[in-house]
């Protein structure tokens, strides 16, 4: 009756954009790896920080640094150090003047994080101070 052909008539189906939908898998599969990468490098450091309040707590609490009898009294060995983070160190303590530097790392994705103790004394060293460091796995 009219000559005007109704939209359901004039409108044939377009045929479906395959382009747009694998783009988007590809970046959310890029995303969600991103996410996982960081997820992973923010664990390592958070056990890191973790490990490094166990051994803090342990240690005086002073700016100075520690006298002899303070060592003694009140620092944890390297057996301690041990038994508390459940681990030991990366690799043999490394000799440095009259301390030796016990290395813990965590690996993540991007960056690598580290805790070194500072040990003195020579029949049983004593940790007499913990640093935190985090060095980049791709050489930046």
């Amino acid at each position: 009756m009219s000559d005007i052909p109704s939209p359901s008539e004039s409108a044939s189906p377009r045929p479906a954009q395959k382009g747009p939908s694998v783009l988007r898998i590809v970046l959310f599969g890029i995303l969600i790896v991103g996410v996982g990468a960081l997820v992973y490098d923010y664990m390592g450091r958070m056990k890191r920080d973790a490990a490094l309040n166990k051994v803090s707590a342990l240690m005086p609490q002073d700016e100075a640094p520690p006298t002899a009898e303070a060592i003694l009294d009140g620092t944890p060995t390297q057996e301690k150090v041990r038994e508390i983070l459940g681990r030991d160190p990366d690799s043999k303590p490394q000799a440095n003047g009259e301390m030796m530097i016990a290395t813990y790392s965590w690996p993540g994705v991007f960056y690598t994080h580290k805790m070194e103790i500072y040990y003195s004394g020579t029949l049983e060293p004593r940790a007499i101070r913990v640093s935190k460091s985090s060095t980049s796995n791709f050489g930046g």
